[in-house]
């Protein structure tokens, strides 16, 4: 990590967020184990019968979450559904171009967050510090409805951009 902060010529190289966020935003494994433990079986076991029935009922409110937000959302930021997570990631790639209420014109996904977050009072993450442009990062772990909620405000803004930047 030392050669990512500093380089060869002692100055930070910008790299070293994209590896940083992704080297320390992850359950360590002996978090894991813990989790595996706590929840009183092992991955040769399976889950318990309990254990079986949560994941399910889990799953299925995840499933409506991510429906909810992804129905929201459209169809200006669209994306696929994903399988395995609690985040979606659209596309914004159909607002860059726009200009905001105060005419500020949105050049990249990271422009977008910031507008989300001042005119929605949404947050989001905007995917160019991952390197996946023009793309942004939702949280569906909310209630459905906090998501429906969130949906019709970034739909009212979106309502309020102006179609080009002049």
């Amino acid at each position: 990590m030392a050669h990512l902060v500093c380089g060869r010529t002692g100055t930070f190289d910008p790299s070293y967020g994209n590896a940083s966020i992704s080297s320390t935003s992850n359950p360590c494994s002996i978090s894991q184990s813990a989790a595996v433990k706590a929840l009183g079986s092992s991955p040769e076991q399976g889950p318990s019968p309990w254990q079986a029935q949560w994941l399910s009922q889990q799953r299925q409110l995840f499933e409506q979450r991510r429906s909810t937000l992804a129905e929201a959302l459209a169809p200006e930021l669209s994306c696929d559904k994903p399988d395995g997570t609690f985040y979606l990631y659209p596309s914004c790639e159909a607002l860059l171009g726009r200009m905001t209420p105060w005419g500020t014109p949105l050049k990249t996904d990271s422009d977008v967050a910031a507008y989300f977050l001042k005119a929605a009072k949404v947050s989001t993450v905007p995917d160019e510090a991952f390197g996946f442009s023009p793309y942004l990062r939702f949280s569906y772990a909310l209630d459905i409805k906090r998501l429906k909620e969130a949906g019709a405000r970034i739909q009212d803004a979106i309502r309020f951009l102006s179609e080009s930047a002049a």
